[in-house]
């Protein structure tokens, strides 16, 4: 990149998000997402996730600079030089997920997850869930529980490993299937899976068994068939200083106390 960046600041509604961006803007100014050669998130995980699902469509690389509460997917915020660490950032590119649905009455529906693709049980009845893998059903007896997730290995470290799912290491070429809550099998932790597989979810009574499909930026309620698989119509790219990258963080975080 070069010496006159063209930048977006994504700026969460924080004070100190607000605060940090009247600096920025004096210092880099600010373009639209459209016009920009990089999109910088100001904010936490939250506002990191928001501008993908905003912008991911522009094919602009991001750089976002923590904010937040904890910013695991961000840089540390610092004003100066901003132009210099863009330049000598590491990149990483991802796939997100791509999610299509049908509700209960009939409507077809879809959305992209970068983190995570989870299902919910709406009610006071556990999720009945019936799994297949390329069209396949992998288990004698159904997930019973309140739901299940397919994680992405930059989303491995979020919702995934606090249900008790496995860090992938970035690169891997796999994903996370990790139930939540299950209470059938009860010995059954989920499955490490191969990133080109189609993942397909069943759900067993979808009318007392309620069940509903989230990612970080869609919800939709009483789903009775839905299917995931990693989506390579796009790829974004996060950048990161090199030494504050995101392998390393996520190769950290399993050995955290």
């Amino acid at each position: 990149m070069s010496d006159q960046l063209k930048i977006h600041f994504y700026v969460a509604t924080s004070a100190e998000a607000q605060e940090a961006f009247a600096v920025l803007k004096e210092l880099y100014g600010q373009h639209t997402a459209e016009d920009a050669d990089i999109i910088v998130p100001l904010g936490g995980d939250g506002t990191m996730l928001a501008a993908l699902h905003d912008h991911f469509k522009l094919n602009k690389p991001f750089f976002g600079m923590n904010l937040g509460t904890i910013g695991f997917q961000l840089n540390p915020y610092q004003a100066e030089d901003l132009i210099e660490r863009i330049n000598g950032a590491r990149a990483y590119d991802m796939h997100p997920l791509k999610m299509t649905a049908t509700t209960a009455d009939g409507e077809e529906v879809e959305a992209i997850g970068f983190n995570e693709v989870a299902l919910f049980r709406e009610t006071s009845h556990a999720a009945k869930i019936r799994i297949f893998i390329d069209d396949k059903e992998q288990m004698k007896e159904s997930l019973i529980g309140d739901g299940i997730l397919v994680s992405t290995p930059s989303g491995s470290t979020a919702y995934n490993f606090s249900a008790g799912g496995s860090i992938i290491p970035l690169g891997s070429s796999v994903l996370a299937l990790t139930p939540l809550a299950p209470f059938r099998p009860r010995r059954w932790k989920g499955a490490l899976l191969p990133n080109e597989v189609k993942i397909r979810f069943e759900v067993i009574e979808p009318e007392v068994r309620q069940v509903r499909v989230e990612t970080a930026s869609r919800m939709f309620s009483k789903v009775k068939d839905v299917e995931v698989r990693e989506s390579r119509s796009y790829t974004v790219r996060m950048l990161f200083d090199p030494d504050h990258n995101l392998e390393d963080r996520i190769l950290n975080e399993q050995f955290m106390p």
